[in-house]
């Protein structure tokens, strides 16, 4: 596997912790009570020495006794052999995610004067936060605090708020020279005012000032509106990755 796809690969997970993690030759298993595709698969992202065969029958007889499905995280160049594999044995491909990055230059020009960032997690920024995503129930609120909590690196809490109420907001997560961007919502009735250029630009200012020199972020391919505002931030496609889904 390229190198740098690997290390970003990892940047990402640190990103967003996983409640649970287990390592099987090679293979890293994430568990985080069925929050999300990426908190709850199986990135086979070092080299092992079982059979496929084997690794996917134990990896599915783990996540059966959760009442989980099997999701496996592939990118372009993890294990060629695996993707096919998978596709014989009943998997759905599910969930096609771009990585993009760029090289961070002059951000100036970007006003984010209506910006508010924390370093840290408060609870009102987390309970709007989980408002402003749709995540309503109890289960997947606690484990987004839990999950963010456990970052053991710089976080960037971004808001705007208008009226008391959360807009707009965004999170970044600095690891070495790299800041990835997390989580942009902008509230439907405040879309198209740049509120979301805003958000992206003034984590990423922060993170400049604190060292980092590359940014990251992860979109949906099927989401071109994402995809437009990013490239015109300056960012641009470096690999890949989609997800294998089994239900039981």
């Amino acid at each position: 596997m390229n190198n740098y796809i690997k290390r970003l690969e990892e940047y990402a997970m640190n990103a967003f912790p996983a409640i649970t993690t287990n390592l099987y030759d090679g293979w890293i298993l994430r568990f985080s009570n069925g929050y999300t595709y990426r908190g709850n698969c199986i990135t086979p992202l070092y080299p092992s020495t079982d059979s496929l065969e084997t690794k996917i029958k134990h990896c599915e007889d783990i996540y059966r006794l959760r009442n989980q499905p099997a999701i496996f995280k592939l990118a372009e160049t993890m294990n060629p052999d695996l993707d096919p594999l998978l596709v014989k044995l009943g998997y759905q491909r599910a969930k096609d995610v771009i990585i993009m990055t760029q090289s961070l230059s002059d951000l100036d020009s970007y006003e984010t004067e209506l910006v508010h960032i924390e370093h840290y997690f408060l609870d009102q920024w987390l309970k709007d936060f989980c408002i402003l995503n749709n995540t309503t129930d109890s289960i997947s609120q606690n484990t987004i605090a839990q999950s963010f909590h456990t970052i053991e690196t710089p976080v960037y809490c971004a808001s705007i708020y208008q009226n008391g109420e959360m807009v707009a907001c965004g999170l970044g997560v600095k690891e070495n020279d790299h800041i990835g961007l997390f989580d942009i919502r902008v509230k439907d009735s405040y879309r198209r005012q740049g509120f979301a250029t805003k958000i992206c630009a003034a984590i990423l200012k922060e993170g400049q000032s604190d060292g980092a020199t590359t940014a990251y972020l992860q979109v949906a391919s099927a989401n071109q509106i994402a995809r437009n505002l990013y490239s015109k931030l300056g960012f641009h496609p470096e690999y890949t990755y989609w997800y294998q889904v089994k239900e039981f």
